[in-house]
């Protein structure tokens, strides 16, 4: 059931299955004092389309930095495809996002190589 009147339930087909993306209180602190996010908890199902939206300096950039494996969050669970991302490392993560999000071949080719030269450095 919603939580709030916007709020929609997912079909029962969706909810039958694991989401791919899961975030259960994710947070991230730059310091010294600023939290670009606090306590965002989400689950996208495969095929479920999904709009993040929300005030200027909400935490929307950062919260899609995280779920796209180019940030780690300070606090929180995420999990990709069921596997636990939140505390994988730079190289953990630049191998899943090689690996679970799909690149056009050559586009690909030129990341594989260049996340090969990042890691060699």
């Amino acid at each position: 059931m919603p939580h709030h009147e916007t709020e929609r339930a997912l079909p029962t087909s969706a909810t039958a299955t694991k989401p791919n993306i899961e975030c259960h209180n994710i947070a991230r602190f730059f310091p010294p004092s600023t939290w670009a996010l606090k306590n965002a908890t989400l689950s996208i199902h495969e095929g479920e389309s999904v709009a993040i939206t929300g005030a200027s300096g909400s935490g929307k950039s950062t919260l899609l930095s995280i779920i796209g494996l180019l940030d780690q969050p300070s606090e929180g669970e995420l999990k990709i495809l069921g596997q636990n991302m939140g505390t994988a490392s730079d190289a953990e993560r630049t191998v899943a996002r090689l690996s679970l999000i799909p690149i056009p071949e050559p586009t690909r080719q030129s990341k594989i190589s260049y996340a090969v030269y990042r890691l060699k450095t």
